[in-house]
């Protein structure tokens, strides 16, 4: 899960490989995460069985789920997260909390250390951005 929580904010597309006896589990955790995001799961490429699952995590899951067994070895790729509109929304609300937690007596250090393991976002990242909403405009 902590590798996980790393790449929520990765504005690429993260691709991975997992046994099909463990997917559906993974998948979860992927979900819970990282959100319902696009996905493609590649089951036994290049074999004469090969499959492509399109769609949602959930989508997906839910195809999976209705099966007595997957099995073979399966290639997942996620969509990145969500673009500048997201990005703007997201450092909204990071903006409105660093300022909340400074507001209660924290200090910035003490702000990004807990921002950062709550958003999954390095502590110098939230740092920085809690030094450049001190900086008059």
């Amino acid at each position: 899960m902590r590798a996980l929580e790393k790449l929520r904010s990765e504005d690429r597309a993260i691709v991975f490989f997992e046994a099909a006896r463990r997917l559906v589990a993974c998948l979860e955790d992927v979900r819970s995460v990282l959100g319902d995001r696009e996905a493609v799961v590649g089951r036994e490429i290049t074999k004469l069985h090969e499959e492509i699952l399109r769609g949602t995590l959930g989508a997906v899951l839910e195809r999976l789920r209705s099966r007595p067994a997957v099995k073979g070895e399966a290639t997942v790729i996620v969509a990145a997260a969500p673009g500048e509109k997201g990005r703007s929304e997201a450092a909204g609300a990071l903006a409105e909390e660093i300022a909340a937690l400074s507001a209660s007596g924290l200090s910035l250090k003490q702000t990004a250390r807990l921002l950062g393991k709550r958003h999954g976002l390095p502590a110098r990242q939230v740092y920085a951005e809690g030094l450049r909403l001190r900086r008059p405009t």
